[in-house]
């Protein structure tokens, strides 16, 4: 379900269906929520504290919802244990190199994620070298999508090498 709109009330009704492990939490959509960017740090702690006891979230959206490095390492935290969210999508927020390094490490540990999209953020090469490093002992995140901008420079796009077929 879609909360962009959703008012304060309602938002604190589902992370409350969060915690008691209702059927219906299966995917929450908090993309852009005017709630959560208003109280993101707040929103955030709830949120983690919600999922400790969760074992039916399996698709969380936070992008664009100005989170910050310290709801980042909230986030980390909980990540670091769970197993059921699969799909977490953290594109287009405030994070920078401590947040996002924090993230690779914790996720060494997790043992379900298999999708995150940190679109939107800049990766250097401690945050490049970190989550290389969380590869060493995570083996489910088999996707992870970012920008591929290192330090203000863009990449250059992949050069496509065409080979014709040998003939028969």
């Amino acid at each position: 379900m879609a909360l962009m709109y959703a008012k304060d009330s309602v938002i604190m009704s589902i992370l409350k269906d969060v915690e008691e492990n209702h059927k219906r939490t299966q995917e929450m959509n908090l993309a852009g929520s005017n709630v959560w960017k208003s109280k993101s740090v707040q929103m955030t702690n709830n949120l983690a504290d919600a999922l400790l006891s969760n074992t039916r979230l399996t698709s969380l959206n936070l992008s664009a919802c100005m989170l910050n490095d310290a709801c980042l390492v909230t986030l980390s935290t909980m990540l670091a244990h769970n197993s059921t969210i699969f799909d977490l999508n953290l594109a287009d927020n405030k994070f920078s190199r401590p947040g996002l390094t924090t993230l690779a490490t914790s996720l060494s540990t997790n043992s379900g994620l298999a999708t995150l999209n940190l679109s939107g953020h800049r990766i250097n090469s401690e945050v490049c070298a970190a989550f290389l490093s969380m590869y060493n002992t995570n083996v489910t995140l088999c996707k992870l999508v970012w920008n591929t901008e290192v330090s203000g420079y863009k990449a250059p796009p992949p050069i496509l090498s065409l080979t014709p077929d040998a003939p028969d």
